[in-house]
């Protein structure tokens, strides 16, 4: 009976870490709707930083505004501006300038890892985007094979 125990446990595990990597949307308080991330890649730019891109989509009726993120991939994250705004039934598409910046990396990123990055919104609350290390060069910037895509506001 205790292996069964500790099945359960092993399983309960393997499945949270199975929801971490999907993006999970943060219910609104103004009704009917969600906020989410998707299609995040996150791309190293030197020893000790990197970028992340995304779009954050907002299905509710109200303006919902990103006004921190975090990730533990680095000591810090940094949005491009203090505040984003993501307009009700519209997106906001964090690339190029306007991308995230993780600095003092904890290790190398690695081609086809995954990073978890939770925003926080002002309405919505935390959402939590899955960001994919690249494993190969594409247009929007190199990689190398030893290391690791909406409205504006």
């Amino acid at each position: 009976m205790k292996w069964l125990a500790g099945l359960l446990v092993i399983a309960l595990g393997v499945a949270g870490l199975v929801r971490g990597a999907v993006a999970q949307p943060a219910k609104s308080s103004g009704g009917g709707g969600s906020v989410v991330g998707v299609d995040g890649q996150i791309r190293q730019l030197s020893a000790t930083t990197a970028a992340a891109t995304m779009t954050v989509y907002n299905t509710t009726g109200t303006a919902d505004r990103i006004t921190s993120a975090q990730s533990g991939a680095g000591a810090q994250t940094t949005l491009y501006k203090s505040s984003i705004l993501v307009p009700a039934h519209g997106s906001v598409a964090l690339t190029g300038a306007r991308r995230l910046v993780i600095t003092q990396l904890y290790s190398p990123l690695r081609a086809g890892q995954y990073v978890t990055i939770a925003l926080s919104l002002q309405t919505a609350g935390n959402i939590l985007v899955t960001a994919r290390v690249p494993t190969s060069t594409g247009s929007s910037g190199s990689v190398s094979p030893s290391t690791p895509s909406g409205a504006h506001s």
